[in-house]
This record gives C-alpha cells, sequence and structure tokens, in this order.
C-alpha cells in the first residue's frame, strides 16, 4: 500500500517526533545528544525553518517545527542524514539508527501548541532523568527560562507571548507536574506515536489547508513572490501588499469566513477584516495590486478543484 504524501503547506508547524530502530537508545550519551541539537541548529539557516522548542531523550526526539517554505521532509532528511553519517562513523556502525521515517503531526490551534511546548520540557522529568525541567536536560528549557542561554536559531518569541511571558510559561509547566493544569481534550500523549494518525489532520480539516495552501500558491503565480514572502508579516510601513491579496483571495475567490482566514494569518478578525478592505481599496488605485486581483479572479485554475470566476473589484 503506497504511504501517504506527508502534510505539509506554507507556514505549518509541526510536532515532530522519532524514534530508535527497536527503541535503541541512540541518545544515551550527552555527547550524541549534543550532536543532534547542534546538526538541529544548522536547519533555519539552511532551510528556513523556526524552531520553536525541542528534547532529546535517550532513544527518541520531539520536536516544534514551523514551515515557511512548506519544506519539512527536505529538512528532516538532511538532518536524519547528516546525524546517522555521523554516528555511524564515530561508531563503525552500518545500518538504520532510526526505526524508519519520522512523524509529524500539524499543531493548527494555539492551545495544543503552547501545550506541546511543556510537553516536550517535562519528557525528561516524566521519564525519571530530574525532577524539574530547571535542572538539566537536553530541551529548549532553560533556552525559554533564561534568554542568554538562548541560541540565535531558537524562536522563543511566539509561544513565549501565547503563555504570557517566561512566569507564565513556569506557572503552567509547574501546574502540569502538579496535575492542577487542564490539558487541551484534543492532545492525547498515548495516541502521539500512532502510525494511523501520525502526520495528518482531523477528518475535515485536511480539505480545508489544502485548499488554503493553493490559495495562497496562486497568489504567489501571480505575484511573483514564494508563498512565505506572500503570508510574510511587514516589517516597514508600508505594508506587504501580497499579504493584504492572500488575504482577500481566500475570503473572495475560495469563499472561506473572515474568521477562517485570521486563523490562517494568526491574526485577530479585525485585523484580516482590515487586511481584505486594504487589498480592495489598493486594488481601485493601484495598477500593480489591480493586476494581480484581476488575474486572480479571470484565471481557470484547472488544477486544483477551485474554478475562478468573476470578480468585481
Amino acid at each position: 500500500m503506497p504511504r501517504q504524501p506527508r502534510l505539509d503547506f506554507p507556514f505549518a508547524r509541526h510536532h515532530v517526533m522519532n524514534r530508535g530502530a527497536r527503541r535503541a537508545p541512540v541518545f544515551e550519551r550527552s555527547a550524541v545528544k549534543r550532536l543532534f541539537i547542534d546538526l538541529l541548529g544548522d536547519l533555519p539557516k539552511r532551510f528556513g525553518l523556526k524552531i520553536h522548542g525541542y528534547v532529546v531523550m535517550d532513544n527518541h526526539f520531539h520536536l516544534m517545527v514551523e514551515t515557511p517554505k512548506a519544506n519539512l521532509s527536505h529538512a528532516m532528511k538532511h538532518l536524519q542524514a547528516c546525524f546517522v553519517q555521523k554516528l555511524n562513523a564515530q561508531h563503525g556502525w552500518d545500518g538504520p539508527v532510526f526505526r524508519g521515517r519520522f512523524r509529524n503531526r500539524v499543531a493548527s490551534e494555539d492551545e495544543y501548541w503552547s501545550h506541546l511546548l511543556a510537553y516536550l520540557h517535562l519528557n525528561p522529568v516524566r521519564a525519571g532523568r530530574c525532577k524539574h525541567p530547571n535542572q538539566g536536560g537536553f530541551s529548549s528549557h532553560q533556552s525559554y527560562m533564561k534568554p542568554q542561554l538562548c541560541p540565535a536559531w531558537l524562536t522563543t518569541g511566539e509561544l513565549l507571548e501565547l503563555h504570557g511571558g517566561r512566569s507564565g510559561l513556569s506557572q503552567y509547566i509547574h501546574e502540569q507536574l502538579v496535575g492542577t493544569a487542564t490539558t487541551p481534550k484534543h492532545f492525547q500523549a498515548q495516541l502521539l506515536w500512532n502510525p494511523n494518525i501520525s502526520g495528518s489532520l482531523p477528518a475535515g480539516v485536511e480539505p480545508t489547508f489544502l485548499a488554503i495552501t493553493r490559495a495562497v500558491q496562486q497568489v504567489a503565480a501571480v505575484t511573483g513572490l514564494p508563498p512565505e514572502a506572500v503570508m510574510s508579516k511587514p516589517k516597514g510601513a508600508n505594508g506587504n501588499p501580497a499579504r493584504w491579496v492572500a488575504a482577500w483571495w481566500l475570503t473572495r475567490g475560495h469563499h472561506f469566513s473572515v474568521q477562517q482566514t485570521a486563523k490562517w494569518l494568526r491574526v485577530h478578525r479585525t485585523t484580516a477584516l482590515r487586511l481584505i478592505q486594504q487589498a480592495e481599496t489598493r486594488g481601485r488605485n493601484d495598477l500593480l495590486v489591480n493586476q494581480w486581483m484581476r488575474t486572480l479572479s479571470h484565471s481557470d485554475w484547472s488544477s486544483g478543484s477551485h474554478q475562478a470566476h468573476e470578480i468585481t473589484l
């Protein structure tokens, strides 16, 4: 039976994991854990990933990865291949080190994503390696708690914001540790390694994300920009017109609600509505933006399920 293609799309947030073949203690020595983390730190520069969190245990690892370029498979293939090559060379081994393909789950909900960080940081505690994440362990916990220890390749700001800062994250981890915090009902730790649900979204959700991916790719095609540039938040005062057009195209061309569009852009509903309005205003006055929007609305996107139709600008 052919294996299902891995779900990935621009700016997807992934929970990535893998473990040693035969559950062998691949990372038993501290030097091996450090080797893996050093190789992990190369991925943001090489592949444009954002690493939000990690933990390396004796026989498995967990990563929190965001993929602006939708290239998770390429990045993980590079990471695992480099690690296996170096590890085999050190020990004179040959053959597989990991049990097979890595597993990934898309973490689309902020509640799931923020809880996942605490879950990773508590892995060494629940395995009996230490009594508190502050006491050590090869995870991103110390980088979150002590900014002077945070490497440049690790992205911590977004999850700290979700937790309300370092004190909020520390409090949440404490509550999870003593059992007073509520775990998100859709986060089921006992099912994380289940091969039947790895690398997919719940039924009825996947088509939505695939349709959004197609819409962003269509905007990228008419603007001549890569998808990650279309969706990037502007740093200057002039904004990102391609992002405005993407918000407009999701709602006007693919009939997503403003709330769905806001969720994809990770902004408040009012912000998404403002982006759509900016596109419509610029579409009437800016020749380039007008051309993008007309090309989108008049094109026949025969490669996907969506058929474009006339849209009045």
